[in-house]
């Protein structure tokens, strides 16, 4: 007896209907040519969820800088969850750029960017890349007498004289450490690293690195902390600031995009704007309880009324301009205290 099933088939795919986000809980190492062998090809980007998955991939070589990166990466607790390596060519030494773009292009779901170079040049092209592509970079420098020429607020200097191959990377140590945290809830100041060696730099180099604002790894009262978290450049902030500034555009973007593709149409009327604006309001709260933003003074969201948009705007459907106005919790980092005694 013939079935249903015999005249009619059908074949259903379940699919999640949740939106892909972007990941700031990662980081791309990218190292130089040396640390992989044959057959790593150009472009190559791999992830990694532990030490021992990069210790056992052939083509890493075994004791490499890179591995070293990444065992240091590995080493913090709490650390990334995922690391990603890609190759740079000798070709592309002062130029960076090139194979991050290439690597991006091959897989753009990693978020912070280290890299083995420690040449000044290599990390002002570096620079420059980072902060136009909504990524975060953090390079190490060995010395303070060339330093490199741009400064950004998307990018940390991190300064290590270290000669040990394999605890010298301050770098990699505070972008694992620092990434594996929600943005908004940490700050990069007084982090105690694992697999990192700590050192006091002499005066002069620390009068250069206190006034271009890098950072450092010295012992204060026995105890080595990241010192003090900020972004590079003499007025450019401080790490967390920026890093949760791009998440919060990111998430804010997603959750207006998850908005509009859920609903069969949103109207271009008072209610429909008003959708869109609560949208904007409820990411702006989340970032209040993360911590990146105070509600002292609360957030605040402005829109046109349907009736006050140009008529050109609306017969192009396009709404603007909602704008929101929001202060940075901020952080403490130093504190001066008075104290008057009476005897």
């Amino acid at each position: 007896m013939p079935e249903i099933s015999d005249i009619v088939q059908i074949t259903v795919d379940v699919q999640s209907s949740s939106l892909a986000r972007k990941g700031f809980n990662s980081l791309l190492i990218l190292g130089l040519e040396p640390s992989f062998a044959v057959g790593w090809t150009d472009g190559l980007v791999k992830s990694y969820s532990t030490y021992q998955d990069v210790a056992d991939d052939p083509l890493i070589v075994t004791a490499s800088p890179v591995e070293k990166m990444a065992q240091t990466a590995f080493a913090q607790k709490p650390s990334i969850p995922t690391l990603y390596i890609a190759k740079q060519l000798t070709a592309n030494a002062l130029t960076p750029s090139t194979d991050l773009a290439l690597a991006a292009s091959s897989n753009s779901d990693w978020f912070g960017v280290s890299m083995e170079s420690t040449d000044p040049d290599a990390i002002d092209d570096a620079i420059a890349w980072v902060g136009a592509n909504d990524k975060y970079g953090f390079f190490r420098i060995t010395s303070t007498a060339d330093l490199p020429i741009a400064v950004t607020s998307y990018s940390a200097l991190f300064f290590s004289q270290s000669v040990s191959p394999n605890l010298k990377y301050l770098d990699v140590a505070t972008a694992s450490r620092l990434l594996a945290y929600i943005p908004g809830s940490y700050t990069g100041a007084y982090k105690t690293l694992e697999n990192v060696e700590a050192a006091n730099p002499s005066s002069t180099d620390e009068t250069i690195l206190l006034a271009n604002h890098i950072n450092y790894y010295p012992i204060v009262a026995g105890r080595p902390i990241t010192y003090q978290g900020w972004a590079y450049g003499a007025t450019s902030g401080f790490i967390d600031t920026y890093i949760g500034a791009l998440y919060l555009k990111t998430r804010m973007a997603e959750d207006v995009f998850a908005v509009m593709a859920a609903q069969l149409k949103i109207p271009f009327t008072n209610n429909g704007i008003n959708l869109i604006v609560n949208t904007v309001y409820a990411r702006l709260g989340q970032s209040v309880k993360d911590g990146y933003l105070t509600d002292n003074p609360k957030p605040v969201v402005t829109a046109p009324l349907a009736s006050e948009v140009n008529p050109v705007d609306k017969s192009n459907r396009l709404l603007q301009t909602i704008e929101f106005v929001a202060e940075t919790a901020g952080a403490i980092h130093t504190v001066k205290i008075h104290g008057t005694i009476i005897a």
